[in-house]
């Protein structure tokens, strides 16, 4: 297979599972079970565990390490490594993936957090300001420049995370409130008085009316607030990112086995911070569930042993982070951070189609709501990403004055 194919193949790896990564959590984020407060027996509260499922997904990576060994001892792992780099040792040189790891374990500690208080749409939208955070780092840490329609792409980017941003405040908030099917079954609705949006819902089942001035500004303060949380993440994933370039040029590590160190060090890390997290007491309007705790990772092994779909959607997220950093690992290798990070911003049409899906499918709280501001910020965003990648837009405009000129 020639390396212009397999790139082919990791590119699209890389976009469905991160695709179906993101889909995977809400889908256990949706999920409601019976969770260890006797009180809650029989209503079940909502899985609202984000440390629990980073940790999860660092697990899923540490897995890799089997995939490496089995195609080792097969023969067919193949040669996918920098052979201009220094010849990488596992166990010496391993300490050299451990700030990615930690990297990794706080963007995605935030951004689990995020998705809880913001829809999927919005999740995928902000994560394309990851372009813009790799594109100023590379010039800042590794010396890179950038073109013009580089640093143009990135301020149209910016403009349109802006829109998005903007829709989120009052007095768009009625909007906001109004644009998502919320009912006493929704993932947006708490399974108790004061929850994430600080809304009170009876049980008839049908859409919550957004006449509240205070709800609606409510809602809408907390969309931000994830919003923000996800782009914090970008920020440290932008580190993590630019440094795996560097590392990469320097040493001929495997994408998988990489990825497995990477899973080592962070799976280690979140475990250990789990137990701090289980005694650490927040307010029950920050976490969905009465114990009240930071993370209460017993409490979330309940949950999954009280309902099977829960632990489906968090065995598969599991999975799909680990397929989708291997692809993600290999094509920072390739062809750099940057075009992994046009890559990942391509996920955002997909994430954006499916939870557009009409709510007919029956799925509580799958559908998302049709917002103006979130439409006008995702295709100002598209064109932004058009632009830094130098292909439709630019080519078009160089081709037509091309023709122009000597017509």
């Amino acid at each position: 297979m020639g390396d212009n194919t397999k790139l082919l193949i990791m590119s699209v790896l890389m976009v469905v599972t991160g695709s179906l990564n993101t889909v995977f959590v809400k889908l256990a984020d949706m999920q409601t079970a019976e969770n260890s407060v006797h009180e809650t027996e029989g209503s079940g509260v909502f899985f609202n565990h984000p440390f629990l499922q980073a940790a999860s997904m660092f697990l899923g990576e540490m897995l890799c390490i089997i995939t490496f060994i089995l195609l080792k001892f097969t023969g067919r792992l193949g040669k996918d490594t920098n052979e201009e780099g220094k010849k990488f040792h596992p166990i010496k040189h391993g300490y050299i993936f451990l700030l990615p790891a930690l990297c990794d374990m706080c963007a995605t500690s935030l951004m689990y957090v995020g998705l809880n208080f913001t829809p999927a749409s919005h999740f995928q939208i902000f994560r394309g300001s990851l372009i813009i955070f790799t594109g100023l780092l590379r010039v800042v840490w590794l010396r890179k420049g950038l073109e013009w329609y580089k640093w143009l792409g990135m301020v149209v980017i910016l403009a349109g995370l802006g829109v998005v941003a903007v829709g989120s405040f009052p007095p768009f908030a009625e909007e906001i409130c109004n644009s998502y099917n919320v009912t006493d079954q929704s993932p947006m609705a708490p399974s108790f008085t004061t929850g994430t949006f600080g809304i009170s819902i009876s049980n008839t089942g049908t859409p919550l009316a957004c006449t509240d001035t205070n709800t609606a500004s409510g809602k809408a303060m907390d969309v931000f607030k994830g919003d923000m949380l996800i782009v914090a993440g970008q920020v440290v994933m932008a580190v993590q990112g630019v440094y795996e370039e560097k590392i990469l040029v320097q040493y001929n590590a495997h994408p998988l086995l990489a990825v497995a160190w990477e899973g080592t060090w962070g799976f280690t890390a979140l475990s250990i911070l789990l137990v701090p997290f289980g005694y650490w007491h927040v307010s029950d309007d920050w976490a969905h569930g009465p114990t009240g705790l930071f993370e209460d990772s017993i409490d979330a092994f309940v949950q999954l042993g009280n309902n099977a779909g829960l632990c489906v959607w968090f065995v598969l997220t599991m999975f799909s982070i680990a397929f989708f950093n291997f692809s993600g690992m290999y094509v920072t290798q390739k062809v750099g951070a940057t075009a992994r990070t046009v890559l990942d911003s391509v996920r955002t049409i997909v994430i954006w189609l499916v939870f557009l899906i009409p709510s007919e499918m029956e799925v509580p709280g799958w559908h998302d709501g049709f917002s103006v501001w979130s439409l006008a910020g995702y295709i100002i965003s598209i064109v932004g990403v058009f632009l830094f990648n130098d292909i439709v837009i630019l080519p078009t405009i160089r081709k037509y004055r091309n023709k122009n000129r000597f017509a």
